[in-house]
């Protein structure tokens, strides 16, 4: 099947193999059309608005327009692509979205079919923990790309490693993230005696044959050093049950190395009004037992990196549960040691509805309209697209921008009447004194948009007008996701949500 990326492939193959640079002062290819977001996050749209080779040309420095860092993959592994916060490019590139790794890369003539000026890729890594490194690139490769394309590594301000690679081939090397990735060098980071970090740039220049590409780079600690357990945990359970009815949870817990780790134990709370546990004893349920009113703690014992292990529950639904309410249970596993060094996936929930013989059900369908760039301190306006495909009304009906871009301001007064912001608060985990400070606690501003009922088979627009940061970033990209609810069931809550991104376009470049 013919593809986006295949076409895209296709354009730069064409393009490299004839030997065709663009204009020096070419215009983007993207048009100024509207392009409309639909359906969960996506990397990629399925139908994109504009061409698929994005110029990015004009002579200087420019901050790439990119999602946030990805950060690191693996406890002992962090990248950085070039599309990422942490990359910097200067002079002529060109990007080439739909191919490489995580979707897009970039390529540049060489110097001295460029008038002798030199472009500039550059990937940052900081703050790394001491230790010994590996060094990757990866690439696409194409017969018209170069066979000596420079890498520099720099560390305080000097160059420590000096590597070519033929780009004209594919990556030779280690396997991971999905990607075949090239070693570069291996290089030492900080004093480990101290234990103090460090960071490291790694450079790629156009002082090549032919036309250079920059795409992804990477940095993999040597296991002959201090090693951590990362531990992750998930929560699954059926989307809906009724009342009386057996409702079984699996817990899944992993732990991705590269150490074992020690004593792990899951924790889960449900929520005693809904839920009763059924266990073979009265309080005993294999490696599970209940801890106290609402807990239920699961010891695993040790478990080795790259083991992951699946632990059932089995729960009844009380009778007197009520109708069309959720039950929302949660957990998070631990071990007693090593340090976990990405705690953030040790969490998960689940969510079941309490679904009656006549639960009504109404399916929101959710768009949202928006330029795809804008510029400092212009204006940006998202239009809500809302239908209700029934087959029931949907009641109290909504539409939710939660924790919106800081780069934005919401303009009330040329906005929907129906939508208004609310600033969400919380003061946990903090001390009495805090609490004096008025400021404190301040969580997120959200914009809800109240549309009350919706009869089956109709729609409902809205537009969001915002007043964009005048001091934002050059090429900064201000994502917003979008949420639609009810007080209805939902039988396909998939096409709920929608993810949104607008370029901040300049019209000077920052210096790198």
């Amino acid at each position: 099947m013919f593809t986006y990326r295949s076409f895209a492939v296709l354009t730069l193959s064409l393009m490299l193999a004839q030997g065709i640079a663009p204009s020096v002062r070419a215009s983007p290819f993207r048009g100024k059309e509207k392009s409309v977001s639909s359906g969960i996050m996506k990397t990629v749209p399925e139908k994109p608005e504009y061409e698929s080779a994005v110029s990015i040309m004009e002579e200087g420095t420019i901050s790439i327009p990119s999602l946030p860092d990805h950060g690191p993959s693996l406890p002992f592994i962090n990248t950085v692509d070039d599309g990422d916060n942490s990359f910097r490019a200067r002079g002529r590139w060109t990007v080439v979205p739909f191919a490489g790794w995580q979707s897009d890369f970039r390529f540049a003539p060489p110097k001295k079919a460029y008038m002798r000026k030199t472009a500039k890729a550059v990937w940052s890594f900081k703050n790394l923990q001491p230790g010994e490194y590996d060094v990757f690139v990866t690439w696409d490769a194409f017969s018209g790309l170069a066979t000596d394309a420079p890498f520099n590594i720099i560390k305080n301000r000097e160059i420590i490693s000096h590597t070519v690679v033929n780009q004209s081939k594919p990556p030779i090397g280690e396997v991971f993230l999905g990607r075949t990735w090239q070693r570069i060098s291996q290089i030492n980071i900080g004093d480990v005696s101290s234990n103090r970090g460090n960071g490291i740039k790694v450079q790629l220049t156009n002082e090549a044959n032919s036309y250079v590409a920059a795409d992804g780079v990477a940095i993999k600690l040597r296991e002959s050093f201090p090693q951590n357990a990362d531990l992750s945990f998930s929560i699954k359970a059926p989307h809906a049950a009724e009342p009386g009815e057996k409702l079984q949870y699996m817990l899944s817990a992993s732990n991705n190395g590269p150490s074992n780790a020690q004593d792990v134990m899951i924790n889960l709370t449900y929520n005693p009004i809904f839920l009763e546990p059924i266990f073979d004893q009265p309080e005993e349920g294999g490696n599970c037992k209940i801890d106290k009113l609402s807990t239920i703690v699961c010891q695993l014992g040790d478990m080795p990196a790259g083991v992951a292990t699946g632990t059932p529950l089995m729960f009844r639904v009380k009778e007197t549960a009520p109708c069309e309410e959720t039950i929302y249970t949660e957990g998070y596993i631990k071990a007693d040691k090593p340090v976990d060094l990405q705690p953030d996936n040790n969490f998960g929930y689940a969510k079941t509805f309490i679904e009656c013989e006549e639960s009504e059900e109404a399916d929101l369908s959710l768009q949202v309209i928006h330029d795809y760039d804008t510029t400092l301190g212009g204006k940006l306006k998202y239009t809500i697209d809302l239908s209700n495909a029934g087959p029931d009304t949907s009641d109290n009906t909504r539409v939710i921008l939660s924790n919106y871009s800081k780069l934005l301001r919401f303009d009330a007064e040329v906005s929907d009447g129906r939508c208004e912001e609310i600033v969400i608060e919380s003061f946990l985990h903090y001390s009495e004194e805090d609490l004096n400070d008025k400021e404190v606690g301040l969580s997120s501003n959200t914009i809800i948009c109240n549309f009350g009922d919706m009869e089956p088979n109709t729609g409902i627009t809205a537009s969001l007008m915002f007043d964009v940061d005048r001091e934002a970033e050059c090429g900064s990209t201000i994502r917003n996701l979008f949420e639609s609810d009810s007080d209805t069931n939902d039988p396909d809550s998939s096409n709920n949500n929608v993810d949104t991104k607008v370029i901040l376009e300049c019209y000077e470049f920052l210096e790198l």
